[in-house]
């Protein structure tokens, strides 16, 4: 983010099956750090289960945004649109 013009960042976790306290943490803060140096964080492609399971674990997204596609959250940070929601 610091050496180019990029708004933002998109995690695409559509592979991801399960998901633990330390994957959540770590995408956590990568969203503190894009969010620190002034950009957004999308996360994309996110299974039931991976839902439920953050659910289960009490965890937040906070001010990371959701995109239920690649291309959509591209969209967003492109247009700087927001979705209706904080989650779509």
């Amino acid at each position: 983010m610091e050496r180019s013009p990029a708004r933002g960042v998109v995690l695409d976790v559509s592979a991801v099956e399960s998901l633990d306290s330390f994957f959540a943490r770590t995408i956590a803060e990568t969203t503190r750090m894009v969010g620190l140096m002034g950009g957004h964080t999308i996360l994309t492609g996110m299974r039931p289960s991976v839902a439920i399971t953050i659910t289960q674990l009490g965890l937040t997204l906070g001010k990371m945004r959701t995109a239920l596609t690649v291309d959509r959250a591209f969209h967003i940070l492109r247009d700087g649109s927001q979705p209706v929601q904080n989650h779509e």
